[in-house]
């Protein structure tokens, strides 16, 4: 895997974040899609979209 400085801050962003609306890695959401405009102004709207793939 290259070095994280070789991708762009928003996929570095939404790495940070993946799990954000549910993963089978735990048993609850972390947040709500509901929350979506929340976390694009944290994280920004192109992470947010990834993170909401």
């Amino acid at each position: 895997m290259p070095p994280t400085s070789c991708a762009r801050p928003a996929l570095r962003l939404a790495g940070l974040c993946h799990a954000f609306y549910g993963t089978d890695g735990f048993p609850v959401a972390l947040g709500s899609v509901r929350r979506r405009q929340e976390l694009s102004e944290v994280i920004g709207t192109e992470a947010e979209d990834l993170v909401h793939l």
